[in-house]
């Protein structure tokens, strides 16, 4: 005979099933409110966020299958969530003691690289999302070592914005080994931030950026400043009739767009040919223009400095244009002027 699959549960009928579990094992000082599941979280129904003390939470997350069980199995998932619950219970205090240690030497880290000029900071110590069947077993303590303590950091992006960090360390003596790459690219971007704020801009942006925005019609100041904040804005060009995907990205401080036209496409980089291998004619088009073989304004008359041959340096087809005009652009003021304007 077969199971039948089980409608939707909610979180009201999700919390009642596990408080009666509780209930039924006799432990009805552990507490459980639909106000601890995470509604916002895209994706993680039923993702409980405990608290673990005053200033802590365990997120307690279902093993994928739950979503679809049959009455049976959705019920074994039930128990998994019970039993975690009373395992935290127990964990408390060692949980606690664990992220304080946690802290202490994520502390001690942040303010070596905070006196080395790093402007990095500790938002805060949190734990991992943890599947509730992980933190079921019989044995408390061996089940609380599945948790994992989550260090919130503030740091600079590779888009040279700031943004909020999150690595997963299991000991206190894993800290600094886990930060070192978060670091050294905190260290890189930091640099590069000052190089921009040395030259007055928030981005560099290739011509053909500025080419593409100006010939589809769009207010480039509003969209680089969309940019500079989002990191990435995608639209839509007409081109050859169709509607056509185009996006702009900042990268390092770098700007470039990506676009497919109606017979080609340019990713920022490179520009191919749709629909063809690589071509014995395409080699003879380094020193020439694209006009002829690209219809549009941003490309027909700018010039091909390379063709790729198949080496480890250039996949086949891969055309390389001269995109040598870059222009500086300030988020505040909208202004956008050449960048070698600048140098000189």
């Amino acid at each position: 005979m077969t199971e039948q699959i089980c409608a939707p549960m909610t979180n009201r009928e999700f919390v009642a099933r596990v408080r009666a579990k509780l209930d039924a094992a006799g432990r009805r000082d552990v507490p459980i409110s639909r106000l601890w599941i995470d509604e916002d979280t895209i994706g993680y129904p039923f993702l409980l966020k405990v608290p673990v003390g005053p200033e802590l939470l365990v997120p307690l997350q279902p093993m994928d299958g739950f979503y679809d069980e049959t009455a049976r199995t959705s019920d074994w998932h039930i128990d998994y969530f019970a039993a975690a619950l009373i395992n935290l219970r127990s964990a408390e205090r060692m949980l606690i003691r664990y992220a304080r240690d946690i802290r202490r030497q994520a502390l001690r880290q942040i303010e070596d690289a905070r006196s080395k000029g790093l402007d990095v900071s500790l938002e805060g110590i949190g734990f991992r999302p943890t599947y509730a069947w992980h933190l079921s077993g019989d044995n408390w303590k061996d089940a609380a070592h599945h948790v994992l303590a989550e260090v919130k950091l503030r740091n600079t992006s590779f888009s040279l914005r700031p943004e909020n960090t999150q690595i997963w360390v299991e000991e206190p003596a894993d800290v600094g080994r886990h930060l070192e790459s978060v670091l050294k690219e905190q260290r890189e971007h930091q640099a590069l931030a000052g190089e921009m704020e040395a030259m007055g801009a928030d981005l560099i942006v290739d011509g053909i950026t500025m080419d593409l925005l100006a010939a589809s019609g769009f207010d480039a100041v509003d969209v680089l400043r969309k940019v500079w904040k989002e990191q990435c804005v995608n639209m839509t060009i007409r081109h050859g009739g169709l509607d056509r995907h185009f996006s702009v990205i900042s990268f390092r401080g770098r700007t470039s767009a990506s676009v497919d036209l109606e017979n080609a496409s340019w990713n920022g980089e490179h520009l191919w040919f749709h629909g063809e291998a690589e071509r014995p004619w395409q080699r003879d088009l380094v020193g020439r223009t694209l006009a002829g073989l690209v219809d549009h304004p941003a490309f027909a008359a700018r010039t091909v400095i390379g063709v790729g041959d198949g080496s480890p340096q250039g996949r086949p087809g891969q055309i390389s244009l001269d995109i040598s005009d870059r222009f500086l652009f300030d988020a505040d003021t909208g202004s956008i002027w050449p960048q070698e304007r600048h140098a000189a």
